[in-house]
């Protein structure tokens, strides 16, 4: 349900995973504060086609769907951990397979907004890049139905 990470002194992000959930998680987290082992997580570099979404004709109650597309610009694969929503009327999709160097994904979101006005909401995918997260950015005006 929650993602962990495990940060070095410099709050760069050394591994992801739940280690109450997953034992091999566990045992990789362990290698690494031990110092064990060394282990060198593959970085990947994505290139998001875009990082903002305005939605226009946002209703309350009525589903509304939207599609950020990220392109695997690197040598590495590029591994979604997970992803989260600011808000719960926002609810994301993706692929949970590793994206290989070259090929695109996206992330799929739905929105239902609960009451009228401005809507701004926050998706962050947490991955193998560099900065450990992409953020993405859901924005319209609501109008009731």
């Amino acid at each position: 349900m929650f993602q962990c990470l495990l940060l070095d002194s410099n709050n760069k992000v050394l591994a992801i995973g739940n280690p109450a959930h997953n034992p091999q998680i566990w045992e990789l987290y362990k290698q690494i504060i031990t110092g064990e082992k060394a282990v060198k997580i593959p970085i990947a570099v994505v290139e998001p086609q875009q990082t903002e979404i305005k939605i226009k004709d946002l209703q309350v109650g009525k589903t509304s769907e939207a599609a950020f597309v990220l392109k695997n610009i690197g040598a590495q694969p590029l591994v979604i951990q997970t992803v989260n929503a600011s808000c719960g009327c926002t609810v994301p999709k993706w692929e949970k397979q590793p994206i290989a160097a070259g090929k695109s994904t996206e992330i799929k979101v739905k929105i239902t907004p609960e009451e009228k006005g401005y809507f701004d909401k926050t998706i962050t995918v947490y991955c193998n890049t560099k900065a450990g997260r992409i953020l993405l950015n859901i924005s319209g005006m609501i109008a009731e139905l």
